[in-house]
């Protein structure tokens, strides 16, 4: 589950499902939507055209939308998509403050509705890992600086971690963001106050033997994290701004690391895909790059234009116009190699999410 680190409320609306065409030839869908409150904007892609934008299941091939049924005062933690059964999983915060568990089929309808007897309180958050061989599947739960995993029945932690950083070269250390693993390996962001400003790094912690391993982020630009498998995939973003000299921040003069794989066994980082952008001065300029699946959306910013790779860097289209400017950063949810159009989710601060489909140069 992708969470951009922002806050989205959502309301209760009619349904709304229209279509229009603008000049540029764009095609924008409003979607219906329940109360649904997110930590964060949640875009997870449920394949064969479809995408799951909080708790909204949406296609993109025939721009139909489902609300997922959902209890409407329930705060959306987590959402998941499985393959061979094909099944969509959400975790929400229940009235109780414990978290309910959703399955739903990728037409939306729900199979199951289960409760999970681990207390959140009002401020928790909580990911889930789904069984694999021999491991069976796990609710990891973050409570302020204490991190947990819990297996069925849920009685008791498995495992925790304190997360407060000891480290004497930052004034004071937090939490920003968080992965968990189905290996053992919990991943953590956190953001290390120096003078004048900060520094992000990111800390693997093995979850039986309670070990770290540290990894400094070259640039020091903002992050996104997924787990993909074994690995950690890391993309990053960033607009120019003036910055004090003594922080670190991206150097327009040099290479940026779009997307890097870490294995987390080994805690080892591989820079898959490097980018330099154009840093000016009278308008905004830098870069914005996302994972999607399998696929890495990168935008250049000055230059008003995406391109989008594999992950293992290699070119699948390049320099397309990115949609039209609304206020708010419009999210690639996929392109379809038939009818040669991309697809684009942007949610806006009066608690719409709107679909805006462009043609491909």
């Amino acid at each position: 589950m992708r969470i951009l680190k922002a806050l989205t409320l959502l309301s209760l609306l009619t349904l709304i499902l229209s279509s229009a065409v603008s000049a540029a030839a764009a095609t924008d869908v409003n979607l219906p939507y329940t109360v649904l409150d997110t930590d964060g904007i949640s875009i997870v892609p449920a394949g064969e055209g479809r995408v799951v934008l909080n708790g909204t299941l949406f296609n993109t091939r025939t721009k139909q939308a489902v609300n997922l049924g959902i209890g409407a005062k329930e705060q959306i933690l987590d959402v998941k998509t499985l393959s061979n059964p094909d099944k969509i999983i959400v975790l929400t915060r229940s009235k109780e403050q414990k978290i309910l568990k959703y399955s739903f089929r990728m037409d939306g309808k729900l199979q199951q509705k289960s409760f999970i007897n681990i207390r959140l309180g009002d401020q928790g958050k909580a990911q889930w890992t789904p069984g694999t061989a021999g491991t069976p599947e796990k609710v990891w739960v973050q409570r302020d600086k204490l991190f947990s995993v819990y297996k069925a029945p849920w009685n008791q932690a498995e495992a925790s971690f304190d997360s407060t950083y000891r480290d004497t070269a930052y004034e004071y250390s937090n939490v920003i963001d968080w992965r968990a693993s189905s290996s053992p390996y919990l991943v953590l962001e956190y953001d290390g106050s120096v003078i004048m400003g900060s520094q992000r790094y990111i800390a693997i912690v093995n979850m039986n033997d309670k070990s770290q391993q540290i990894l400094e982020i070259d640039q020091n630009p903002y992050l996104d994290l997924q787990i993909t498998g074994n690995k950690l995939a890391v993309t990053t973003n960033w607009l120019y701004q003036a910055f004090p000299a003594n922080v670190e921040h991206p150097d327009s003069t040099r290479a940026q690391p779009l997307l890097s794989l870490i294995d987390l066994p080994a805690a080892a980082s591989k820079v898959i895909l490097n980018g330099k952008f154009e840093e000016k001065y009278d308008t905004a300029s830098g870069w914005k790059s996302e994972l999607f699946g399998s696929q890495l959306y990168v935008k250049d910013v000055s230059a008003h234009s995406w391109s989008l790779y594999d992950l293992t860097g290699k070119s699948i289209l390049s320099n397309q116009p990115a949609p039209p400017a609304s206020g708010h950063e419009a999210h690639f949810i996929g392109w379809d190699t038939v009818t040669r159009e991309a697809s684009f989710a942007i949610f806006s601060s009066s608690s719409q999410i709107s679909v805006v489909t462009l043609p491909l140069k």
